[in-house]
């Protein structure tokens, strides 16, 4: 699904379908036109229209169709940080501020 997400606006013919798999945290923003969008399992549709965004909430199949000719793009997640992850990082610093210091600040 990766190869599919972009940050950069695309055309979206009117009566164009698209489907987004596995896409549980992409924000789809639209930036022009308006779509309808439905998540698989979920009750709830949602009609955006311009300057509006929807982050998906589902993994399963998300479905976007163009009521008209619409611009839009597909925001990837941004990373999580485990706690631990964090931890190690805030804990490591101090060693990583010094050996870039010792080295001349390179």
């Amino acid at each position: 699904m990766d190869a599919f997400l972009s940050q950069q606006p695309i055309g979206v013919p009117r009566g164009s379908l698209l489907r987004i798999d596995g896409g549980a945290g992409v924000l789809v923003r639209v930036w022009e036109g308006e779509i309808w969008l439905t998540q698989e399992g979920s009750v709830e549709d949602h009609v955006l229209g311009t300057g509006q965004s929807f982050r998906v909430a589902r993994n399963g199949a998300t479905f976007a169709q163009a009521f008209r000719r619409s611009v839009i793009s597909l925001t990837p997640p941004a990373p999580r940080i485990s706690a631990l992850s964090a931890w190690a990082a805030k804990l490591l610093a101090p060693l990583t501020e010094q050996a870039h210091a010792d080295q001349g600040g390179l």
